[in-house]
């Protein structure tokens, strides 16, 4: 009897379980009440977010400038700097004794006429591209300009923002190259007056401003290696972070030797590889990052009362980090990783229900993500777990007693709760 009681009993308790499970399936207008427990929950909060990549560097000079001597043209006869040498353009190097007057006059008036010439047409392109205009709207062709006499074309990307960097940058490094010519100039014209002077003596100067690296006592070739005082940084990429690079991209030179933070721009990332390619072994390709301000004048330290000390103290040499930042987004709407499953995420709406919202991410920091649509900065989301979470279902909280204003509750000056109270007893 008991038996058949206990059988009976377990009968129905399995055929009232699935009665209702029978009824909430089969409840397609929502008339059977759902509720979500939700112990956890987060708002969706901003932030900053980037990724990043950091690879080993080293500071270097950005340039390496070499000077030759033509022993058919003279006799050498001293050198008038060090190394080790500070340099100003302009600043005498050596001495030699021409072999034949009309000769090397010859060629040295050839080579100012060929600077004045180049000089010419650099002119030519700056005022021509500074007077270019860029469309303000996309254009269906890339817009370009050419000065046709030098055969000088540049083609701007169709992007207005991009082009008029683009445009910055091409008259930046023209103006470069005009100051450069310049100086080459007035050097060839020194000499050519001092020839004129001394009649076989010319004194060959610097055209170039830096250190002297290297002083070829034996008259080889080089003859002078002279140095940048501008520095770069130069790292090397693996084949697989490689694909993540490109031009253009922001880097942070964390120098450790002087508690030096500098930023820059990935300036060349090399396509081929360091090495030649082979089947055995990791391909490494060559990166080099130029800084925001190329004397370095602006840069951060860890205490601005070093600032000027860690400037100084920077040389070739050094090594550093090199952090890359690929890719990047400002007070971007951004919730942790546990809150979201499988690009979804439960939203708790204000009418005290389940919302399960697919998300479209983007950057991915730490455990942070960012929410590109689907959630905006200041909603609530449910943590899981998600198999309890149930779309438009209602959901409750616990009530969490130590996050709560007691203080407020009992301390008449804190609140007018007697106000509150005497209100709530006479609207019975």
């Amino acid at each position: 009897m008991r038996k058949r009681k206990k059988r009976l009993i377990q009968l129905v308790v399995l055929l009232f379980i699935a009665t209702n499970f029978l009824l909430v399936f089969l409840d397609k207008e929502d008339k059977v009440d759902r509720i979500a427990y939700v112990h956890d929950w987060s708002d969706v909060f901003q932030s900053d977010l980037e990724e990043t990549v950091s690879t080993p560097g080293v500071l270097a000079a950005m340039e390496k400038n070499r000077i030759y001597f033509d022993q058919e043209s003279g006799t050498f006869n001293e050198f008038l700097v060090e190394e080790g040498a500070q340099l100003s353009v302009g600043e005498p190097l050596f001495t030699y004794s021409v072999h034949n007057y009309y000769e090397t006059e010859a060629n040295l008036l050839e080579e100012a006429a060929k600077l004045e010439s180049q000089l010419t047409a650099i002119e030519t392109a700056i005022t021509t591209i500074s007077a270019y205009q860029i469309p303000e709207t996309d254009t269906e062709s890339a817009p370009s300009f050419e000065v046709n006499d030098e055969e000088i074309r540049v083609e701007f990307p169709q992007d207005p923002i991009e082009a008029s960097l683009m445009k910055e940058q091409y008259l930046t490094e023209k103006q470069n190259e005009l100051d450069q010519k310049g100086a080459e100039l007035a050097l060839v014209e020194a000499q050519i007056a001092e020839l004129r002077e001394t009649g076989d003596t010319i004194t060959v100067e610097s055209p170039f401003e830096g250190r002297v690296k290297e002083v070829s006592q034996a008259l080889d070739n080089p003859l002078l290696t002279i140095e940048s005082t501008v520095l770069q940084a130069e790292g090397e990429l693996s084949e697989t972070v490689r694909p993540l690079i490109e031009q253009g991209f922001p880097v942070r030179v964390e120098v450790s030797e002087v508690a030096a933070l500098l930023e820059g721009t990935v300036a060349e990332v090399s396509d081929s590889p360091k090495e030649e390619a082979s089947v055995e072994g990791e391909s490494i390709y060559p990166l080099r990052v130029t800084f925001e301000d190329p004397s370095l004048a602006e840069d951060d330290t860890t205490d601005e009362t070093e600032k000027s000390e860690a400037i100084v103290d920077l040389l070739p040499g050094y090594h550093a980090n090199l952090v890359i930042t690929t890719e990047s987004a400002e007070g971007a709407a951004t919730l942790f990783e546990k809150n979201i499953y499988q690009n979804k995420v439960w939203k708790m709406t204000v009418d005290g229900k389940l919302q399960e919202q697919t998300v479209v991410t983007g950057v991915h920091m730490n455990n942070m993500q960012e929410i590109k649509e689907g959630a905006t900065i200041g909603e609530w989301v449910a943590d899981g777990p998600e198999g309890q979470l149930r779309d438009n279902a209602v959901f409750i909280t616990p009530l969490k007693a130590w996050k709560q204003p007691w203080k407020q509750l009992v301390n008449p000056k804190e609140t007018n709760w007697w106000e509150f109270a005497v209100t709530g007893l006479l609207s019975r």
